[in-house]
């Protein structure tokens, strides 16, 4: 028998730090997948999916993804293969209403309850036994694997847990139903999907996290997909599949530089990079300067980097040394060009339209903007005579 895992897509998500370009991309990557995912599973004969938490991300924004995976699990049981799906930290609210379309399936599983589960049904005169466990808080901290149903005699027993194994939780990541591989061996099933962490791991011969299927934070990076899982008599296969999941990756640049000119030079320098066009990128400025740097100033220049490269810009500095620049007639033109972009660039903050996801509010941006206009003005003049006064 053979599954498809996937897990983790956060459908819904704000995806903070990221681009317009890259959010829409991110998106339209996802829903391309949704709509694949049937006629994937047709191509490769594999029976069913399984589904480890975190399908969603929010109840606010998942309306309209809800009616997409809706029309997936439908077709999906209609040519019949089973889905089994538990809830996760953020799709903790998911429930039975909200696939009311799907209650005549009988090969259609849903664990939303916090009570551990299982629910058996027939696949090809096979009986399978799913073992899951949902959410129904948004912290759940308590170990709960414990209380799971022992595997069941002459069936294909299958554990669905949102949750961590000891010694694999990544940093940032929260502790939630935490379990050891000890506990998971225990229970005997054939294998045991999880979710929650986003990078693809196998944790036994028969447990593996799938990781997430697209990106939804800036540190999701490297390759995604799913897995297909075959269990036979000979024991469990595990196999990372793509389906098309569009790749982000990290690009560290080192910066040491005494001078605004030597920053620039390092910062367009990756621009000779080899950079791939159907993959996303996180650019990551660090290291020591020694020229004026003021938090309003390094967020609009991680702004118009964001525009000029097209995706998300970091900047992690040792603010060593700090210097007053001294005021300068600057061309009529130049101030002029710049009056007219700082307005923008407040207005933009001031509607929400400009992704300032380096400072705390954008009354903070606004006002330090504000406080550093004269610097600001005089930095952004060497850029603009690098490029012979053009607008760009």
């Amino acid at each position: 028998m053979k599954v498809l895992q996937i897990s983790d897509m956060h459908l819904g998500a704000s995806l903070t730090g990221f681009p317009s370009t890259y959010k829409t991309r991110i998106r339209t990557n996802a829903t391309e997948i949704i709509n694949k995912i049937p006629m994937f599973m047709r191509e490769h004969e594999i029976d069913g999916l399984i589904i480890p938490g975190d399908l969603f991300d929010n109840e606010k924004n998942a309306h309209r993804w809800i009616f997409l995976i809706n029309k997936m699990f439908e077709q999906i049981l209609s040519d019949s293969k089973f889905v089994v799906y538990a809830s996760g930290n953020h799709d903790y609210w998911i429930g039975r209403n909200h696939f009311r379309g799907l209650g005549d399936y009988d090969k259609f599983v849903l664990f939303d309850s916090a009570n551990p589960e299982s629910s058996l049904f027939t696949h090809k005169g096979v009986q399978i036994c799913a073992h899951g466990v949902g959410y129904e808080v948004r912290q759940p901290y308590e170990p709960i694997i414990g209380k799971m149903g022992l595997a069941v005699e002459n069936c294909i027993n299958l554990g669905v847990v949102h949750g961590v194994v000891s010694g694999k939780l990544p940093e940032g990541k929260a502790p939630y139903y935490p379990m050891s591989i000890r506990q998971i061996e225990s229970l005997n099933y054939d294998y045991t999907a999880l979710g929650h962490i986003h990078e693809s791991m196998q944790v036994s011969d028969a447990c593996a996290y799938s990781g997430c299927l697209t990106p939804s934070r800036l540190q999701d990076t490297g390759l995604k997909g799913g897995l297909v899982i075959d269990i036979g008599p000979g024991g469990v296969g595990i196999e990372q599949v793509p389906l098309g999941a569009v790749a982000l990756y990290e690009i560290i640049v080192p910066v040491k530089a005494s001078s605004f000119e030597e920053y620039m030079l390092r910062v367009y320098a990756i621009e000779e990079q080899q950079l791939l066009s159907d993959v996303m990128y996180h650019v990551i400025f660090e290291g020591d300067i020694g020229f004026i740097w003021e938090s309003a100033y390094e967020a609009l220049i991680m702004q118009s980097l964001e525009q000029y490269f097209g995706y998300p810009v970091l900047c992690k500095f040792n603010h060593r040394q700090r210097k007053n620049l001294q005021a300068f007639e600057l061309p009529t033109e130049f101030t002029e060009l710049c009056e007219k972009s700082y307005e923008r660039v407040i207005e933009e903050i001031a509607h929400d339209r400009l992704n300032v996801n380096f400072l705390s509010s954008k009354e903070s941006m606004i006002e330090k903007l504000t406080d550093s206009k004269e610097s600001l003005l005089a930095s952004l003049y060497e850029l603009w005579k690098k490029g012979d006064g053009d607008e760009t």
